[in-house]
């Protein structure tokens, strides 16, 4: 979080309750949930013309709600308008995805969405996989 004034940048710190990675082993529901809750935080971010350009699972920790929370912003992009589908964040997300998926002790048997040519966020959070109903 930050904001601007004359001159100056104010950037918020957050306290997070565990780095992603610290978790050994996931059961599909939350695999399936931070997926989820990584795209709908890029779809923001993308919306707010914020481009992350470099998103890895070190970046990513738990807040205290159980929501993905996304850091190192340091070499992000502002536009006025960001496309989901140029951005290298939707291959950054599948490449997430994927890892998550390997702690995942028994996880559906097709992620044909995750392999797709040209996925978009918007796809992706379509996909029955990642619905948490």
């Amino acid at each position: 979080m930050f904001f601007v004034d004359e001159g100056k940048i104010y950037i918020g710190m957050d306290f997070p309750r565990e780095h992603i990675s610290t978790c050994l082993q996931f059961i599909y529901p939350r695999a399936a949930w931070y997926t989820r809750d990584l795209i709908l935080a890029l779809v923001a971010a993308h919306e707010a013309g914020i481009l992350h350009r470099r998103i890895t699972i070190d970046k990513l920790f738990v807040g205290f709600n159980s929501e993905v929370r996304i850091a190192d912003f340091g070499w992000c992009i502002f536009e006025e308008r960001v496309s989901h589908e140029e951005s290298d964040d939707v291959r950054d997300v599948i490449s997430i995805a994927q890892e998550l998926l390997s702690y995942v002790e028994a996880g559906p048997a097709s992620l044909s969405f995750l392999t797709t040519d040209h996925p978009s966020l918007e796809s992706m959070i379509r996909h029955p996989w990642l619905s948490l109903e």
